[in-house]
């Protein structure tokens, strides 16, 4: 079932990136580029890390679920916009299965080496500013008390839960 709800999105969005941005969010994403979806799927990344977060201190496993959907959804948005099919994601997790995750990570230190912190902070300035600020705010929340935590957290569960009512009510 996975493997063809995965199909069935892939296919759904490469119908919408041919459609018209004033009716489909797909074509409007595309339409206006890749920094926009780059900014979009840091958006999506933020608020899984923030709902597994909310889970971790008040079973909020329903939005990790709900926020996973919209990370990946916009990661497919993206591929697509790249001309990258799921099946070439799956050759490549084929690749990698059955080899250690230390080994898979020691060949990777090249991909480092060419794409280093300067080449990576020229990609552009929402991305850039996304990916200091979510740095800073992961620092700033490992110095924050346990009693604040709780409190931004469940500040943030609620605002999850709001989302996810508002888009099911569309």
């Amino acid at each position: 079932m996975t493997n063809d709800i995965f199909a069935q999105l892939e296919a759904l969005i490469q119908q919408r990136m041919t459609q018209s941005p004033d009716t489909s969010y797909v074509a409007k994403l595309n339409a206006k580029g890749l920094d926009t979806i780059l900014k979009k799927i840091g958006e999506e990344a933020t608020e899984v890390v923030l709902a597994a977060k909310a889970d971790q201190y008040h079973g909020e496993r329903a939005a990790v679920i709900y926020e996973s959907c919209d990370l990946l959804f916009h990661l497919m948005v993206l591929l697509a916009n790249k001309g990258i099919q799921m099946d070439e994601i799956g050759v490549e997790l084929q690749r990698r299965f059955g080899t250690s995750g230390i080994v898979e990570k020691a060949t990777r230190q090249e991909i480092a080496v060419l794409f280093g912190g300067k080449r990576l902070r020229n990609l552009g300035g929402d991305l850039g500013t996304s990916l200091k600020g979510f740095k800073k705010a992961m620092k700033d929340d490992d110095k924050k008390s346990i009693e604040q935590k709780d409190s931004d957290i469940e500040t943030t569960a609620e605002k999850v839960a709001d989302n996810a009512e508002e888009n099911n009510k569309r």
